[in-house]
């Protein structure tokens, strides 16, 4: 087995309807410990057709909180573009977010817009593989 490899979790919000404020957790591999380094996001409008030109910047925002500490990574909720960038700029984390084997995120969004989103949050890194005694 490598002792680690490059990989993304990925969040998805779908039909988030206006003022709407879904929960969604992440449960992290058992078997790995993920070291968090980029962060990126697609959205659209739900049905709704986009190209490059029409990209859309979502108005929600989001609020993170890790099980292995229960401290939030932020004091209030955060504009999701304030933490996630997209995917030919991904958001650089200021410091890498080593995130322990089986724990858990759990993020709260908030939809400002007045039309239903998609809105699809990746957590690019790498999993460090555990010794399994081999």
């Amino acid at each position: 087995m490598r002792p680690s490899d490059f990989f993304t979790y990925t969040v998805p919000f779908l039909a988030v309807g206006a003022a709407a404020v879904p929960i969604a957790t992440l449960q992290f591999d058992g078997a790995s410990d993920f070291d968090w380094y980029y962060s990126s996001y697609a959205a659209d409008t739900a049905a709704a057709g986009q190209t490059a030109a029409t990209r859309q910047y979502p108005l929600a925002d989001i609020l993170i909180t890790p099980s292995d500490t229960s401290s939030q990574f932020m004091n209030a909720a955060v504009p999701v573009t304030s933490i996630f960038g997209n995917g030919e700029n991904p958001f650089v984390l200021p410091a890498p977010r080593t995130i322990p084997a089986r724990s858990v995120l759990t993020f709260q969004l908030t939809n400002r817009d007045a039309a239903a989103l998609n809105i699809y949050l990746q957590l690019i890194g790498v999993r460090r593989y555990l010794n399994q005694g081999a």
